[in-house]
């Protein structure tokens, strides 16, 4: 079974040459996963931009025909790969003990049908 989530990037270089790192952003991927760790998708990047007519930060999504796309997409499947397995790692406990809370509501339920 494939879920997706949400996972936040923060500070993401673009530009990794000789142990420097340059033009970091920050961000928004949504990665599709399985409970195989390793096996994750990017389904879709945005990247955090300034709206001047708002006045706020907001969600920009990149398509995937943009070279940024592709060099975040780079980042997160390589140099990055282990965070993501990580957040992966901390979303499977979390659908664990929401799929334990419901079946205690599913049980719940019965017996007070009873």
């Amino acid at each position: 079974m494939t879920s997706t989530f949400s996972f936040t990037f923060e500070e993401l270089p673009l530009v990794e040459e000789k142990g420097r790192q340059a033009a970091l952003i920050n961000g928004e991927a949504e990665i599709a996963y399985t409970r195989d760790v390793w096996d994750f998708t990017i389904k879709s990047i945005s990247l955090d931009s300034w709206s001047e007519l708002d006045r706020k930060w907001k969600p920009t999504p990149l398509d995937e025909g943009n070279p940024i796309y592709s060099m975040v997409y780079d980042r997160l499947e390589h140099s990055w790969s282990e965070r993501v397995q990580d957040a992966i790692r901390e979303q499977l406990a979390e659908d664990h003990v929401a799929g334990l809370e419901w079946r205690a509501e599913q049980r719940a339920e019965l017996s007070w049908e009873r």
